[in-house]
């Protein structure tokens, strides 16, 4: 497929909600993989309801609180899936563990980087210090990152459905789809690997690994023996069938989208021309389809009702306040009111390019992105200032779960 690149904006945002670091197994038209398709919700969700925009006072916030860290459902450390050794002989250049679990969390799925291990699942990753899915003009524009090696390794329990509807869409999907990136080079291949033991959907991709492998075919036998062991160290560490219980919230997320606001608000607050309204991405599926599933996130994008063009998008994490305390946010600290002094936002923007705005609320964190869709024509270019709207929808957000 050669080098993926998105262009900045809602069209951009729908389908990296779902590629983000999956990516690059794009690399080579050897390789592509279902997971070029965005994810059809599991489930119907409520219609928005008619509601007036409130008028909200901002006032002073402040961090959020310690958080917990759901439990496990294995006994495995990352450390213990793989010999350091190993490890190392995949690669060119020296890899560490990721301190933060998915360089994916800089992209558009953000605090769904932590979904698996939020369902008592496994995530690891060792990379080269540099991200696998790089920003560009905007927080809606994506690509991948040339310079950037490294193994990511997860592992959802309860995933048995999930994968039987992936299967059936995906009948002929290799588990192991490898190739060589355009150009080849000595750290230039790449894998995919795909698999269900018992309910658990072990996930794995790999990138920039330093092989003498000429084909797609040689590369998937130099690596499909590290995927089995890694794989088998892990489910001989299963402790527990789970699920695992739920973090407790003060604010318990109904997994919908007028949960946030209803959808005939969007539009008065970005001061678009065209009606804009709640939509959920649709088609194909994939692991980190089924990890959004899992926690009953499905993101909401902020678009036209029927295409892909729109203002931007909301992921969160419920129960995420542990994740967010792992990762620093864009931005500077704004006061939103109705926040207490357990929770927190932060807002970045881009010029009248894009905004991100992190906020952690009631124990869950949650992300809107905005942006000005440069191919979305007038109608749908947002007339409101985008910092503007995108404070405007953080205060919406707030009076909506704190009432």
């Amino acid at each position: 497929m050669g080098q993926l690149t998105h262009t900045t904006g809602f069209r951009s945002a729908l389908a990296a909600l779902v590629l983000t670091l999956t990516l690059t197994a794009c690399a080579s038209g050897e390789a592509a993989t279902p997971e070029s398709a965005s994810p059809s919700p599991r489930a119907p969700t409520t219609a928005p309801t008619a509601s007036s925009v409130p008028t909200v006072t901002p006032t002073a916030t402040s961090p959020g609180a310690d958080a917990t860290m759901p439990e496990t459902l294995f006994s495995i450390d990352c450390d213990d899936l793989i010999d350091s050794a190993q490890l190392a002989d995949l690669f060119a250049e020296p890899v560490e563990p990721s301190t933060v679990v998915g360089s994916q969390v800089s992209t558009s799925r953000g605090p769904l980087s932590f979904a698996t291990r939020s369902v008592g699942g496994v995530a690891c990753e060792w990379n080269n210090g540099e991200v696998a899915i790089q920003t560009d003009e905007g927080f809606g524009s994506y690509s991948e990152n040339p310079d950037y090696a490294g193994l990511r390794f997860e592992a959802l329990p309860g995933a048995g459905e999930d994968w039987a509807y992936y299967t059936d869409i995906y009948p002929n999907q290799d588990p192991l789809a490898c190739g060589i990136a355009p150009g080849g080079g000595d750290a230039a291949g790449f894998c995919m690997s795909d698999s269900l033991v018992d309910d658990v959907w072990i996930h794995g991709v790999i990138t920039g690994v330093s092989s003498d492998a000429t084909t797609a075919e040689a590369l998937q036998v130099q690596l499909k023996p590290v995927f089995d062991e890694m794989s088998a160290a892990l489910t001989a560490s299963r402790t527990a069938e789970g699920p695992v219980g739920a973090v407790p919230t003060d604010i318990v997320l109904d997994g919908t989208c007028e949960q946030f606001m209803p959808g005939e608000a969007i539009q008065g607050l970005f001061g678009t021309a065209a009606a804009t309204v709640w939509v959920r991405p649709h088609g194909g599926w994939s692991f980190e389809a089924s990890t959004s599933s899992a926690v009953g996130a499905v993101p909401c994008l902020m678009g036209a009702a029927t295409a892909d063009i729109g203002v931007g998008h909301v992921t969160w994490l419920p129960g995420g306040a542990w994740a967010a305390e792992l990762w620093e946010p864009a931005g500077e600290s704004i006061e939103v009111a109705g926040l207490t002094s357990d929770d927190s936002a932060h807002l970045a923007c881009k010029a009248q390019a894009s905004c991100e705005l992190e906020l952690v609320i009631g124990g869950n964190w949650i992300r809107v992105e905005t942006y000005s869709d440069d191919a979305a024509g007038d109608e749908y270019v947002p007339t409101v200032d985008l910092q503007t709207a995108t404070t405007a929808v953080a205060e919406q957000i707030v009076v909506n779960l704190r009432s």
